[in-house]
């Protein structure tokens, strides 16, 4: 164990570099919509882009005193810090940050707070992946047998969780975060990527092993390719399946603005946007355009089958 109380910030970002912790669980299984595991192997090596800190993140980490205390005055236990980074005592490269200790019991705290427009039926017992795989993860260093989870819905609900520890579940985690670190992180071999927008900023990072005019051998990737294309031609079939339904819908409304079944409700309105004439502004006011024009560099594909 190694105290953080001494520790700046890049410090801690380098001691969670060394192996793997409890927010990144969900996202090795693949189980986090809102982080791949590229992006976990991106933050390991060293070279993803740091997350700025926005008001979200920010409100989290200041109200973690506020939910811990939440927590005591709902629950009548007591919990306390552990300024310590823990480490799985037989897998070293399973750390774990924890919020909070709870007095007298086998079991920890994990404090959250997530926005209002979060739909997760918390109200049904519902816990978001993320949430439920962390736990697990803190479970499997410590040992301990529970875990409590306390959630701050800004505005509008306090929910409080325990969380039983999941043996067949920790054994599954161990085993996927141990060929990451080992398949990919120690090896330097990149994941695969998840098809996310976040991702093609990630792919752009990995380092060059080309020159722009090699013809690097894609041979191998000749059935993904294969696949893609289909995928993009069944995609295009699917848009205009759609398209051809909205018309459908739009002609039996016949003007009407709204529509009903028993299902849906359907609304059909005129919307009006305002946008710039970039065009007549280049025209009649050129030196005004430049000022104001921004360029954005990205990277375009294009698929040509070669005919044999």
């Amino acid at each position: 164990m190694q105290s953080t109380l001494t520790m700046t910030r890049e410090e801690w970002l380098s001691e969670r570099r060394k192996g793997l912790g409890g927010s990144d669980a969900a996202a090795i299984l693949g189980m986090n919509p809102y982080r791949s595991p590229l992006a976990v192997y991106m933050d390991k090596i060293g070279i993803a882009p740091e997350i700025p800190d926005n008001e979200a993140i920010r409100q989290g980490r200041d109200l973690e005193q506020y939910v811990a205390e939440r927590f005591c005055e709902s629950t009548g236990r007591k919990v306390r810090r552990c300024n310590r980074i823990l480490q799985h005592p037989e897998y070293p490269w399973m750390l774990a940050n924890i919020d909070r200790d709870v007095v007298g019991e086998d079991a920890g705290l994990e404090c959250k707070t997530t926005s209002p427009y979060n739909k997760t039926p918390f109200d049904h017992g519902d816990v978001p992946a993320p949430y439920y795989w962390q736990c697990q993860h803190y479970m499997a260093v410590t040992g301990c047998t529970s875990w409590y989870l306390a959630i701050l819905v800004h505005g509008k609900a306090f929910h409080v969780f325990e969380i039983s520890r999941n043996e067949e579940h920790i054994a599954y985690l161990i085993e996927k975060a141990r060929e990451f670190w080992f398949n990919h992180v120690l090896s330097g071999v990149p994941p695969l990527p998840s098809g996310t927008d976040g991702d093609d900023d990630l792919v752009a990072l990995l380092p060059s092993s080309h020159d722009p005019d090699d013809v690097a051998d894609l041979q191998d990737l000749e059935d993904e390719i294969v696949l893609m294309q289909t995928l993009k031609g069944e995609a295009d079939d699917l848009d205009k399946r759609i398209k051809a339904i909205k018309q459908r819908v739009r002609m039996e409304l016949n003007g009407a603005e709204t529509g009903r079944t028993n299902r849906w409700s359907i609304t059909d309105r005129e919307q009006t946007a305002r946008r710039l004439d970039t065009a007549q502004l280049r025209a009649e006011h050129p030196d005004i355009a430049d000022e104001y024009t921004k360029t954005t560099t990205s990277r375009v594909m294009r698929v040509k089958e070669i005919k044999q």
